[in-house]
């Protein structure tokens, strides 16, 4: 009973490993699509991102100066998710 419970155990945390496709579309700072130089972090406060993740658009905002990060998914008009191409 205990090595079935030992392979069930390690056959779910086999199952768990996954890895995802991700591609920056567009890089925004100050409103403007350009990239972002280390000096710029400096004196920026937010950098927006629109990343698409497994075919599905993302609204990425980062604080530059406390490196936090928020992600939202990208709603259509129709209700549904914003779909992208990974090529």
């Amino acid at each position: 009973m205990k090595k079935l419970f030992l392979y069930v155990f390690l056959g779910l945390l086999w199952c768990n490993i996954s890895a995802a496709d991700i591609k920056v579309l567009n890089k925004y700072v100050d409103g403007k699509e350009k990239e972002i130089r280390d000096v710029d972090k400096r004196y920026l406060r937010f950098a927006l991102y629109v990343v698409c993740v497994d075919g599905l658009k993302f609204l990425m905002a980062e604080d530059l100066r406390d490196n936090v990060v928020d992600v939202e998914q990208m709603i259509g008009t129709n209700g549904k998710p914003e779909t992208c191409s990974m090529d």
